[in-house]
């Protein structure tokens, strides 16, 4: 079994005392390489730059493009990183527009840290 830890996470999320938690919690259960982008802007200006192993993508972001908008054109260029959607809206539009990113997963907040790192495992052992 591929050992997760030492893969890049980006983690995308607006709202920083949400972003500083979860990679305090990716760090918890081991993960050596986090960095946080705000909003979708600086998350494809750091991805051009250096590509993640993974991307935990918040769907509702602020800015001028939403999570989704984010991941498609993530999507566009690095068709092989994994895309974690996470989100606290579970309505079938948001999962709809969601679903169609190929290599991504749904995470509905709040989760736990068992819930996290297991779709993170999964995520990164299964990609293409």
């Amino acid at each position: 079994m591929e050992d997760t830890r030492n893969h890049s996470i980006l983690i995308v999320e607006d709202e920083m005392i949400i972003a500083l938690d979860i990679q305090e919690t990716l760090k918890r259960l081991g993960c050596k390489r986090t960095s946080i982008a705000e909003n979708g802007e600086a998350a494809l200006i750091s991805i051009s730059r250096e590509p993640p192993d993974l991307v935990l993508m918040d769907i509702g972001l602020g800015g001028s493009i939403d999570g989704i908008d984010t991941a498609e054109q993530i999507r566009s260029s690095h068709e092989t990183v994994p895309i974690l959607f996470l989100t606290s809206y579970s309505n079938t539009g948001i999962r709809s527009r969601a679903s169609h990113i190929a290599n991504s997963g749904y995470i509905l907040k709040p989760y736990t840290s068992d819930m996290l790192w297991n779709a993170i495992h999964i995520a990164l052992t299964e990609r293409v």
